[in-house]
């Protein structure tokens, strides 16, 4: 790999990495001529950009409409829980379908390979 080719590498790399960090594209650790810098900006693969930043871009899209969402959710639920009828009566449906489960359980058969009473 020549010396160009490993600075195009390095340029690449650097705004895909800074560009991940939501910053610019900084060079920090040596100053490279303007002509330089052009000539690699020319050979960098702005689709393998594009397509990062898409991918990334989508997440942070899905992320934010599933925070938006849960946080309408627990509003919601907050509310309906405030009012103490609705409480009460959430508590009287909850307490019936675990009392019917419980009896589900008990009313079960025996496991196959349990042992005989006696």
């Amino acid at each position: 790999m020549t010396f160009e080719e490993r600075i195009v590498e390095a340029v690449e790399n650097a705004v895909i990495h800074d560009i991940g960090r939501y910053n610019t594209v900084q060079f920090k650790k040596f100053i490279l001529p303007d002509d330089v810098i052009e000539d690699v900006y020319r050979h960098v693969d702005m689709e393998k950009i594009k397509r990062y930043l898409t991918e990334n871009i989508e997440q942070l899209i899905a992320k934010k409409i599933v925070d938006s969402m849960m946080t309408e959710v627990a509003s919601d639920v907050k509310h309906i829980v405030a009012t103490k009828a609705i409480r009460e009566d959430m508590r009287y449906y909850l307490r019936q379908k675990m009392e019917q489960a419980m009896q589900g359980v008990a009313d079960a058969e025996p496991p196959v390979d349990a042992e005989p009473n006696g």
